[in-house]
């Protein structure tokens, strides 16, 4: 599995800066063919506030065919179910694919045998997210639903996927839990080598401290003060990055500033 980390820091959601403690995992699906990840993004990477986009939503990242690519912080509140989910599961969409259409909510026209290597890919992907996940939060396979299971446990609303999709493939939620439980099992018979132990080790802090490469990157309450600190030339980058900090070290830096400027008042 590929994963590619750019926060959508446009979007109203990302910018509400709420956070969650993950006790479960949410799998959704699209329903907007051929439309995939990168696209997807720049879609939902505006605000509903300022008249850019047209719903308030937001998840934890878009799965397609070229791998993961990581929207919100894990550990972020996203708004992607419409009920209490929001407030416990990381979420996740995976793209549809092209070469079909929905008439009264239904695929028609899928050719399951023409997507079926598209479909092994991106349920292949969703798969190693989970097990991902599961390892970083301290999850099962026991803690991953779909968007029509949360409505049935009444934790989210009315919609079908993945259960409109999965099972074209001869697949459902309970073989895509048994895919990662599976997967969960043979890799704890692994031997933790230096390399994946500096891979988890950087996952971990990028989840809990999040790197910011430009002001781009910056939470919207912290922009201010960062680009103020950048000007002064107290913050000159890294020799890569125009900013180049993790959250840590902008926020002391952040604190000594606005102590310094109550000082002067």
């Amino acid at each position: 599995m590929k994963l590619t980390t750019r926060y959508m820091t446009r979007n109203d959601c990302y910018n509400a800066g709420r956070k969650i403690t993950p006790s479960g995992i949410m799998v959704h699906s699209t329903a907007t063919p051929g439309v995939m990840a990168e696209a997807l993004f720049r879609a939902w990477n505006k605000s509903y506030r300022a008249g850019e986009m047209s719903t308030q939503v937001c998840v934890h990242a878009f799965v397609d065919d070229s791998g993961v690519l990581q929207c919100l912080p894990w550990d972020h509140r996203g708004w992607h179910c419409g009920g209490a989910a929001n407030n416990t599961h990381i979420s996740f969409e995976i793209c549809e694919p092209a070469g079909f259409k929905y008439v009264n909510n239904t695929m028609t026209g899928y050719d399951v045998h023409a997507q079926e290597p598209y479909f092994r890919t991106v349920w292949k992907n969703a798969v190693e997210l989970c097990v991902y996940l599961c390892k970083l939060y301290g999850l099962t396979e026991q803690d991953i639903i779909c968007h029509s299971e949360g409505y049935i446990l009444n934790i989210a609303s009315n919609h079908a996927d993945v259960m409109h999709w999965f099972p074209r493939h001869g697949e459902n939620m309970g073989t895509f839990r048994k895919a990662v439980k599976i997967a969960l099992n043979e890799s704890e018979d692994e031997n933790m080598t230096q390399d994946t132990f500096n891979k988890l080790m950087n996952a971990w802090q990028d989840q809990n401290d999040p790197f910011y490469k430009t002001l781009d990157d910056v939470p919207t309450y912290w922009k201010d003060d960062a680009a103020a600190l950048v000007k002064a030339g107290a913050i000159k980058g890294d020799g890569i990055n125009s900013l180049g900090v993790r959250q840590s070290t902008l926020k002391a830096a952040i604190i000594n500033k606005r102590y310094a400027d109550s000082l002067e008042k």
